[in-house]
């Protein structure tokens, strides 16, 4: 960079060094109110000048624009400085809480305004270097960015000067000089600016940074003359403002200067702006006491008439300014009432705390500094056993610490004497030398910022700790028995594992391996599982080992024969006696014995066995096979308990067995019923139709005998019967294998009771029975497939006219509702017993009574099952000895 000599490079480095010395001041005062905004303002002051100076002084264009953009840095932070110290030195630091954004977001974006300035003019239209008067210097013409710099510049100063001149003329007398030495410092750089700016007066250079450094000095005349920062008008907010007693401050000629919110309260003054009026005027009976002799004392003047009349104690002090001339008068007020009323709190208080101090169940000891005792409660007393008058005077720890305790007393004490609250929970000494459980809290007393004593809070926790002692005694049994418990936990955990894995339909050799292995995860080393072949013998169909390689060296393939010696064969003697074998100890007698054969005697060999059981699967009286659990490489060995889960878990095992035999022939029974049913329903039909063809054939003719027509009609009628009985054997079939298929269709639901009703009628004649409709008043169309709802009316209805006497009545009705239609069939017969109605359901089941053979119990199953694949309900209602209603849904369509 090239340099240049310029005549103002001195005075703007002389102002720098300025403002950062009283900046450097007023950080050492940064505790003083507003003095971290002065510190701001020195500091960009300070920035500006320095700046500005090497700005004039380059003679290059790249470093007059960077020298630019940190002077105009040190100019926008100024002026923010400026509002931020008026705000913080006339108290109005919520604005800055308040407006802390704005204030900072204006300048920042100004400032990126005039780093940024050559990509968009924004802030100079024109900035280049040109010679004036024998130096470099830059001709820039302002753009509308520097007008915005201006004129929020401006306001932040004109806000400055506008809040501390209003401060200054609200001052008293005493801090007025300081606020028009701060308007002074204000307006001067102010002024300036506003003439530079509007081109009144020419300046060879900037004056700002001067004129800065100008109020720089007048604030240095108010820190040493003044006092700036250490008398601050704060400091009588901090004091005069909350003194409980009222101040009143009087000019030289009896004005009013000030009064604290104290001295309106007692004198009734209200919220009025009270400046500059007289005294007398204002203060009525206290003007007076303005004349008071210096040093005499208060003077007791009464206040106010009435009620709201009280006393109040004056005392005038006359203030002298540094010549020592009177320039006015402080008068300070105590409301004598409300002393009065104060000491009466006091000793109301006093007389609370010794009764609570007495009344409290608490044992209190007040100790002094030294740890002795001052004063005991009753409690305490009642406690240790000690008196009062005992008590004080005594060590507390000689008094109450056991021997063996005496180090934790004097922890405790040391404690509390560094100021420490300390809780503890330990037994202390009475008087009669028994020891009694307590809970301790030592609190230390302060007063005036000094440890004076403390507070000894000793709680009885005797039943409390005897009931925790009761309980652990009665924990450590628990805990016993729970050690024993836990074991039963875990096997019944597994015989639950076991029931859940068998609870599922039995594959026989998946189920048998998988057995094996939950076995072997919880009861044994390995396991092992032979079922009893049709001929008596044995052979093995499962096995599982703890460890994978030692599942390789057990036989998978073992038989037993029947003919086999029990004696060396356990599992054949097992299955033979139903008892089960407990083996704790396998010693080389026991290999010797049950060794029968090389191959068995090399498996002992490698797998070694410590201990084992052998448990029977006996299911429903029949021995299925066994269960051998064996315990190798880990070293435990079999007892009771042992035998006793291993005995469960075969029961269960041999259930699920036999439960998955039971199921596998009813399977096939299933498969035959059905072969059966198809036999019938293809081969019977066939005849079944012939015969019905031939005696219809038979009943045509006219001259056929009276008694042949009648023979030819019971052949007709037991081949309809038939017929029946076939169809229903069929729908029972196709229901319980969830095929039956309805094909559902909008119907009225007034239609199928006619139709039903129509269709039932001859029937109900034959037998001497009313059958009845009861009309509906709306009718809803449901889902249904015709010929099958047909069906379950004819099933209710036909067995409504078979169980009601000849003169009884049944009757066909229907309630809608807004999903379903709830159709029903209601008799006037017997009714049902209760124990038979949840049989009513199940086929070929009939109660007994006189209508049982007319039919096979396949009705009421088939109409359930129709109704459910139609997506509706089925029910009855019914009283012995007043009929029954049977109802069943269909939904509406």
């Amino acid at each position: 960079m090239a340099w240049q000599s310029t005549p103002e490079f001195i005075p703007l480095l002389v102002s720098a060094m300025v403002c950062a010395a009283l900046g450097a001041f007023a950080w050492r005062h940064r505790r003083v109110p507003a003095a971290g905004g002065f510190v701001l303002l020195m500091a960009s002051s300070a920035w500006w000048s320095l700046a500005y100076a090497f700005y004039r002084a380059n003679a290059s264009f790249q470093g007059k624009a960077l020298l630019a953009v940190l002077t105009q840095a040190g100019a926008i932070v100024v002026a923010v400085a400026w509002a931020v110290f008026a705000l913080q030195f006339t108290g109005r630091d919520a604005w800055l809480r308040r407006w802390w954004i704005a204030l900072s977001a204006i300048p920042a974006l100004t400032l990126v305004m005039v780093a940024t300035n050559p990509v968009h003019h924004a802030f100079w239209t024109r900035f280049a270097l040109v010679e004036r008067g024998g130096r470099a210097a830059i001709d820039s013409v302002p753009a509308w960015g520097f007008w915005l710099h201006v004129v929020y510049s401006w306001g932040l100063m004109w806000l400055a000067v506008g809040v501390v001149s209003l401060r200054a003329l609200r001052s008293a007398h005493l801090y007025r000089r300081q606020a028009w030495a701060i308007v002074v410092a204000a307006a001067v750089p102010w002024i300036g600016n506003v003439l530079h700016v509007a081109g009144w007066v020419r300046f060879p250079a900037n004056p700002m940074p001067v004129l800065f450094t100008l109020s720089g000095a007048v604030f240095f005349w108010a820190i040493f003359r003044l006092r700036l920062l250490d008398l601050v008008p704060v400091a009588r907010a901090a004091l005069v403002e909350e003194m409980p007693d009222g101040v009143v401050v009087l000019d030289e000629t009896g004005r009013l200067l000030d009064v604290n919110p104290s001295a309106r309260r007692i004198l009734s003054l209200g919220e009025a702006d009270l400046v500059a009026r007289p005294a007398a005027e204002v203060l009525g009976a206290l003007g007076g006491t303005m004349d008071q002799e210096v040093g005499a004392g208060p003077v007791r003047v009464e206040v106010g008439t009435g009620e709201g009349a009280h006393l109040v104690d004056v005392r005038v002090t006359t203030l002298h300014d540094a010549r020592g001339r009177v320039n006015g008068r402080l008068l300070v007020l105590r409301d004598v009432g409300e002393t009065e009323r104060r000491e009466g709190a006091l000793a109301l208080q006093r007389a609370f705390l010794e009764q609570l101090f007495d009344a409290t169940p608490e044992g209190l000891a007040l100790l002094d500094e030294s740890e002795q005792v001052l004063d005991v409660n009753p409690e305490w007393s009642r406690l240790f056993g000690y008196p009062a008058d005992e008590a004080r005077g005594r060590q507390i720890n000689d008094l109450i610490v056991p021997d063996h305790l005496r180090g934790e007393g004097a922890q405790i004490t040391a404690q509390v004497a560094s100021g420490a609250r300390t809780e503890a929970e330990t037994v202390r000494r009475r008087k009669d030398g028994s020891v009694t459980d307590v809970h301790i809290t030592g609190a230390p007393v302060f007063a005036r910022g000094q440890r004076v004593g403390t507070w000894g809070i000793y709680h009885d926790i005797s039943e409390r700790k005897a009931q925790e002692r009761a309980r652990a005694a009665l924990l450590e049994r628990e805990r016993e028995a729970r050690a024993a418990a836990e074991t039963a936990t875990r096997r019944a955990g597994f015989l639950a594992d076991v029931g859940t894995l068998l609870s599922a339909a039995f594959v026989r050799q998946a189920g048998y391996q998988e057995l094996a292995r939950l076995a072997v995860a919880e009861l044994a080393d390995y396991c092992l599982i032979d079922e009893v072949t049709p001929d008596g013998g044995t052979r093995r169909v499962a096995l599982a080992h703890r460890d994978p390689r030692g599942e390789a060296l057990l036989v998978p393939d073992a038989v037993n024969p029947p003919d086999g010696d029990p004696e060396r064969r356990p599992v054949l003697q097992v299955v033979r006696t139903g008892a089960p074998l407990l083996v704790p100890e396998v010693t080389d007698d026991v290999i010797s014995r049950l060794g029968h054969d090389d191959r068995t005697r090399a498996a002992f060999t490698r797998i070694q066995p410590r201990s084992f059981i052998i448990v029977p699967l006996i299911a429903r009286g029949r021995t299925l096979g066994a269960i051998t659990l064996a315990y190798d490489h880990s070293g435990r060995r079999y007892g009771r308990e042992d035998l006793t889960v291993a005995q469960e878990m075969a029961r269960r095992a041999a259930l699920a067995i036999d439960n998955a035999r039971l199921y596998a022939e009813a399977q096939e029974a299933v498969r035959a019923r059905d072969s059966v049913l198809g036999v019938v329903s293809h081969d019977l039909r066939n005849p079944l139709a012939a015969i019905l063809l031939h005696a219809d054939f038979l009943l045509a003719d006219p001259g056929l005998p009276a008694d042949a027509r009648e023979s030819a009609e019971q052949v007709v009628r037991g081949a309809e019967a038939m017929e029946r009985m076939i169809r229903d054997l069929l729908d029972v079939a196709r229901i319980e294998a969830g095929q039956l298929r309805v094909e559902a269709a909008p119907l009225s639901a007034c239609g199928l009771l006619d139709q039903a009703a129509g269709m039932m009628m001859p029937l109900a004649r034959e037998r001497g029975t009313a059958l009845e409709q009861v009309p509906l008043a709306e009718c809803p169309d449901v889902a249904a497939d015709f010929d099958r709802v047909m069906q379950v009316f004819s099933n209710l209805v036909g067995n409504a006219l078979k169980f009601t006497p000849a003169g009884g009545t049944v009757t066909l009705g229907a309630d809608p509702g807004p999903r379903e239609v709830r159709f029903w069939v209601r008799d006037t017969g017997p009714g049902i017993a209760p124990e038979h109605v949840e049989r009513l359901w199940e086929s070929f089941w009939q109660a007994d009574g006189p209508a049982r053979r007319a039919g096979a119990g396949l009705g009421l199953p088939i109409v359930r099952g129709i109704v459910e694949a139609h997506g509706g309900r089925v029910g009855v209602d019914t009283v012995p000895g007043e009929g029954a209603d049977f109802w069943f849904t269909l939904p509406v369509a």
